[in-house]
């Protein structure tokens, strides 16, 4: 919350990656062990003026970044 209103963050993940001429969505790439989209995940969390993070994905991603998301919350 910022000056008493909520504050969420809307991560944009729905991409189909042909521009980076791949089968797969960059975003769920790894770097270091950890899909790429899970960095932008964790600094939003961090941020203690962020009530709320609302991921936006392809319905066929649903699976593998619900995967990645519960692994982190394990952690």
């Amino acid at each position: 919350m910022y000056n008493n209103k909520t504050v969420s963050a809307i991560v944009l993940i729905a991409g189909n990656s042909t521009r980076f001429n791949s089968t797969i969505n960059k975003n769920l790439l790894e770097i270091n062990n950890k899909p790429i989209f899970l960095y932008s995940l964790d600094i939003l969390n961090s941020n203690q003026y962020i009530d709320n993070i609302l991921v936006v994905i392809r319905e066929v991603d649903k699976d593998l970044v619900q995967a990645s998301i519960d692994k982190l919350e394990r952690t």
